[in-house]
């Protein structure tokens, strides 16, 4: 139970970093929307990979084996979130609130669990 808060928390921290440094990148940093967001995806990125490192799981992992991973993660993750708006709103016709519910019960399950049995496992489960 701890490390699911833990997830949480740490979901939390590295939206508010994202949204903080895209922000700041867009209106001051005079990047184009896309760009502004690419850094702080990056950001976030890097936020979200050392809290779950250290907090979350408590991984003792590698980085060299583990933030790879956490990468593909994410990287799923992202087309998980785009292909669930895709097909909610667009094939299903439904608002997209309905494709953002969806989205918060699907994507955060599939990192946690892949997360923790994958990425930061000190198990050795190539």
């Amino acid at each position: 139970m701890r490390s699911i808060v833990t997830f949480i928390v740490m979901g939390g921290i590295t939206t508010v970093v994202h949204v903080i440094v895209g922000l700041i990148a867009f209106h001051f940093g005079g990047l184009s929307a896309f760009n502004a967001n690419l850094v702080a995806f990056s950001c976030g990125f890097f936020v979200s990979y050392f809290g779950h490192r250290s907090y979350t799981f408590r991984s003792r992992a590698r980085v060299s084996r583990s933030m790879p991973r956490f990468l593909a993660i994410s990287g799923v993750s992202l087309v998980l979130n785009q292909a669930i708006v895709y097909g909610v709103v667009t094939v299903l016709g439904q608002p997209y609130w309905a494709a953002l519910a969806v989205m918060v019960a699907v994507v955060p399950t599939f990192t946690y669990v892949f997360g923790r049995v994958w990425a930061f496992s000190d198990g050795d489960f190539s």
